[in-house]
């Protein structure tokens, strides 16, 4: 491997962990957001929704991060990032 080559993989990796690493991958954020819907829609919760205020509490955060990777997911596609190679 030569100087130049190692050199141009070392700035790719700073520009992928400056960019997010692996979850600013188009693909990986669109799964995360069909999961966040997935589990905000699930009967099924980590705290059950019968605890007051605590059982909305987890619902709320992941539609929240849910909404913020979804914004991050149309930015990136808007602006024609491409992450994946």
């Amino acid at each position: 491997m030569t100087e130049n080559t190692q050199n141009q993989e070392n700035v790719e990796n700073v520009e992928n962990e400056k960019a997010g690493g692996i979850l600013a991958k188009p693909g990986t954020q669109l799964v995360l957001c069909v999961l966040a819907v997935l589990y905000v829609v699930s009967p099924v919760d980590l705290i059950p929704d019968v605890v007051p205020i605590i059982g909305w509490l987890d619902d709320i955060t992941v539609f929240i991060a849910g909404i913020i990777n979804f914004l991050h997911y149309i930015k990136n596609k808007r602006s024609g990032v491409n992450r994946s190679q």
